[in-house]
């Protein structure tokens, strides 16, 4: 995470972890649940 922040010019993990919040409305964290959740489903 710290990585990509880097390259995307934000600085730090934590950075870009506030940076998605704001812009999607969720955490990182509250999305990987989501659609790991998803994909588990039955189709």
């Amino acid at each position: 995470m710290d990585r990509i922040a880097t390259e995307a010019g934000l600085g730090t993990g934590a950075s870009l972890r506030r940076h998605l919040t704001a812009v999607i409305g969720v955490s990182p964290t509250a999305c990987r649940h989501t659609f790991r959740t998803a994909s588990r489903s039955p189709a």
